[in-house]
């Protein structure tokens, strides 16, 4: 599929608001500085001294800082979108200097395609960075795509005849962990999760897995986690690593479908020069679905935080694999807009089967694509990102980086 031309039009509408956009806020900052020279030469007793500049700059890095936003997207499962919602940004304790600043994204879409979703993701951070509770509330009622299960499935089903369905679908994942050593983390895990399909193709109702699972599954699962970071700012890391386990079971709380999930994660940062916000960043990410999983809790490969380029749900097996090198390059320039702006280039492989030897690189998922990055807050983004794939490609724009 090829970016038409209302795409590009799209692309370059957001390309001229953006360059005004900085323009106007370079020449607002110009008139501010004569302004404040103006005065402090009628009245110098107005100069301010270092330390009251210092002790503002300290109570502006304590304050929360909302950023609200309304935004056209794009991407191959809800196709045109428009985006509204804040992004918040505040620190749990104002008199400790050194925790880090708390994020949490609040985003209501709607779409072409009658979909509406309400996602918030929070990373909070508390006790001198030794409590941190990450979270997500999600609420998606959408016209939603199965292809089946199993990589020639995902490959070869005729789209979208095949395979359009409504899907309803709500989570709420709790995960709070806590510093036991300088690098090392301990938590639990919390997932609920639910799926009601209706407006079933005549495909999918002669599944396997749908005949089994049928249209309506609740999930609650109860899981551990570990993991090693030493990454300078998580939500978008300059340098250092990552590493976690965790293993949650769905069959501890009493419910239909008993299954548990295995999930291995890596990520490696690496600066590239002496400018900050120029890094090589590395993920490697394996996730093992056992026993009875219901199709929507399967494993899937190909969303806007990996793979980006495939639709998200096409490919889903029991077990996945991927690896992503993305580069990531922060510009330096004199304007607004330049100073604020990124660019990133991505390759990755995705794998996916029904055993573990499968999901190797035997059923491969190649990847490749560019994107471009907006900085609305310190450290926090906003992307736009294009990538290819197998007999597919995608558009997407979102907030915090892919990983």
């Amino acid at each position: 599929m090829r970016v038409n031309r209302r795409g590009q039009q799209f692309l370059v509408l957001m390309a001229t608001v953006l360059i005004m956009a900085g323009s106007q806020t370079l020449w607002a900052q110009n008139i501010n500085k004569e302004q404040e020279q103006v005065r402090d030469m009628i009245n110098p007793d107005l100069v301010k001294t270092q330390e009251q500049i210092r002790k503002e700059k300290k109570e502006d890095k304590s304050r929360t800082r909302i950023t609200p936003f309304v935004a056209p997207g794009y991407s191959p499962e809800l196709q045109f979108s428009l985006s509204g919602g804040a992004l918040a940004s505040f620190t749990t304790n104002r008199k400790d200097t050194t925790l880090l600043r708390s994020s949490v994204p609040v985003t209501f879409t709607i779409s072409s395609t009658g979909s509406w979703l309400f996602t918030s993701n929070w990373t909070t951070y508390f006790k001198e960075n030794k409590l941190r509770i990450n979270a997500t509330l999600q609420y998606r009622d959408l016209a939603d795509h199965y292809f089946g299960v199993g990589y020639d499935n995902g490959l070869n089903t005729s789209f979208p005849d095949s395979t359009r369905y409504n899907r309803v679908y709500f989570q709420l994942m709790f995960k709070p962990v806590w510093k036991v050593s300088r690098t090392m983390y301990l938590g639990f895990i919390y997932d609920h999760n639910s799926t009601t399909a209706s407006q079933v193709n005549n495909h999918m109702k002669n599944d396997p897995y749908y005949i089994q699972y049928g249209p309506s599954n609740t999930n609650n699962g109860i899981g551990m986690v570990v993991s090693y970071d030493t990454r300078d700012f998580p939500q978008n890391a300059y340098r250092g690593a990552y590493a976690s386990i965790s293993y949650t079971d769905y069959s501890i709380i009493r419910g239909r479908n008993q299954y548990q999930v295995l999930e291995l994660d890596y990520r490696k940062f690496i600066p590239v020069g002496k400018k900050e916000g120029r890094t090589v960043a590395l993920n490697f990410h394996a996730r093992h679905a056992f026993n009875q999983t219901p199709y929507g809790e399967l494993s899937f490969v190909g969303s806007p935080f990996d793979i980006r380029g495939y639709r998200l749900g096409r490919f889903r097996d029991r077990v996945i694999n991927y690896v992503i090198a993305e580069y990531r390059h922060k510009v330096y320039g004199e304007s607004m807009l330049a100073k604020r702006s990124g660019w990133v280039v991505w390759a990755g492989l995705g794998c996916l089967g029904s055993v573990t030897g499968e999901s190797f690189f035997v059923n491969n998922l190649p990847n490749a694509g560019i994107g471009y990055r907006f900085e609305v807050q310190s450290r926090l983004n906003v992307r736009v990102d294009f990538g290819v794939g197998l007999k597919s490609n995608g558009l997407y724009f979102n907030f915090q980086e892919a990983y």
